[in-house]
Parts: C-alpha cells; sequence; structure tokens
C-alpha cells in the first residue's frame, strides 16, 4: 500500500476576480523534500502559493495536508494544520525587534514556544546577536532568514517559500539554500520553492515542476538542471 504523500494537491483551479490563473495543478511533496516551482514570469507560480496558504480562494480541486483536505479552511487555521508561507518580499515587521518578529510566529503554538526559538535561532545564528535590533534596519539577507525563522517557529509541516533569493546578495543565497537543505533534512520538512534564481535551485531542490499557463506541464530531475537547452526552452521569455 503507497503511503499518502505529504502535501498532495490535485487539479486546483484558482484566479483573480473572475480571471482564472490557475488551470488545473497536480504535484506532490513528500517529507524532507524541496520541489523547486520553475516557469516564466505570469505563470501562476505566486498565485499557486497563495492558493495553497488560503489567501485566494479555491475555485476547484484539492489541497491535501496528510490526507486532510484544507480547501475550505481560513489561511489561520491552515498554518496551525502545518503550512508555513513566506510571501515574496518578506513581509516581515520592520518596526518591531527580530524577537518581537519571531513572537508572531509563536501564536501558531499553544505553549510558549521556548524550544522552538531555539531551534529557529540555531539554523539562524546571525539572529540571536539582533534579537532587540528592528527588523526594518537589517540587510535583506538578515531580513529573508527572519522571515523564514519566523514561520519556522510555528513548526509546519510544509513551508511555502516565494522567491527568497530576492534582494539577496549571492553569497547570502547560497547560505539560505544550504540551511533549506538541513532544515528540510533535519526536521522532516517538505518544501515548496517557487523561485528564479537557478543557483539557488540547483542547490536546494530535490527535483523541479516547471508551470506553463497555469498548470505543472513537466517535472524535472535534479540532474536535467544542468540540461542547458531544456531548461532555455521552459524559462526563456
Amino acid at each position: 500500500m503507497m503511503e499518502t504523500p505529504l502535501l498532495q494537491v490535485t487539479d486546483l483551479q484558482s484566479g483573480y476576480a473572475g480571471s482564472k490563473v490557475l488551470n488545473g495543478v497536480t504535484l506532490t511533496l513528500e517529507k524532507s523534500e524541496i520541489v523547486a516551482i520553475i516557469g516564466r514570469n505570469g505563470v501562476g507560480k505566486s498565485t499557486l502559493l497563495k492558493t495553497l496558504i488560503g489567501i485566494l480562494r479555491t475555485d476547484s480541486g484539492a489541497i491535501e495536508l496528510d490526507g486532510r483536505d484544507l480547501s475550505p479552511l481560513t489561511p489561520d487555521v491552515r498554518a496551525k494544520a502545518g503550512l508555513g508561507y513566506v510571501p515574496q518580499g518578506r513581509e516581515i515587521f520592520p518596526a518591531l525587534t527580530v524577537e518581537e518578529n519571531l513572537k508572531v510566529g509563536l501564536q501558531m503554538l499553544a505553549s510558549k514556544g521556548t524550544t522552538e526559538m531555539e531551534m529557529a535561532l540555531s539554523f539562524f545564528p546571525v539572529l540571536r546577536a539582533k534579537l532587540r535590533q528592528k527588523a526594518g534596519t537589517m540587510s535583506g539577507g538578515e531580513q529573508q532568514q527572519l522571515a523564514i525563522a519566523r514561520v519556522l517557529v510555528g513548526k509546519p509541516r510544509v513551508l511555502l517559500l516565494d522567491e527568497p533569493s530576492e534582494g539577496v546578495q549571492p553569497s547570502i543565497v547560497q547560505s539560505i539554500a544550504a540551511k533549506l537543505v538541513e532544515i528540510s533534512g533535519s526536521l522532516g520538512i517538505g518544501v515548496l520553492l517557487v523561485e528564479q534564481n537557478m543557483n539557488m535551485v540547483e542547490m536546494a531542490a530535490t527535483r523541479c515542476c516547471v508551470m506553463d499557463k497555469g498548470k505543472v506541464v513537466e517535472h524535472l530531475t535534479k540532474q536535467q538542471l544542468n540540461d542547458a537547452e531544456l531548461m532555455r526552452r521552459h524559462l526563456a521569455v
């Protein structure tokens, strides 16, 4: 008997104000797996993540976490069920300190979350020395690490990441990619990564789903990412 995937998305359709963007997305994500969602601009990658977390309404299809359909649920209930979302642009609270931002993430838990706070800081030690610093004064790379840590303290089963390399210098992008691999492997978290920086994808992803016209059109292995002609066909404007 086959095990149920950690995350199963089946024939997902959604969009904006009557304009359909997702046209039947189907994909799976397993425990400790990092799946990159790649494709040209405007094919529905960010829309997919917004629909999974519930910012956008599901028109049809299913979003199942450990076999439980999350489609009818609100974003906060989905988050408590185990979906963690880091949006494009990070959306940290710039006027709050690093510690206060992390405490926002702890609202997913019934406990005080001291253990979870320490766990997140162990992955991103740069934040430990900046706990009382206002988040808006940090570099883009530090803010991105904070955004991931803020979700991590809530103990997600699945991490949804939208363009984490945006506004981050290359050396920090490599560091974040390595941390994602470490987090996924050590905690068993599945990661769905929307990313255009192919260096990050190559470092972090277990495999890739290529999107076009609102659906997944091809599945690529890690080895296929090195095929220049294949990547040009999927990513060239």
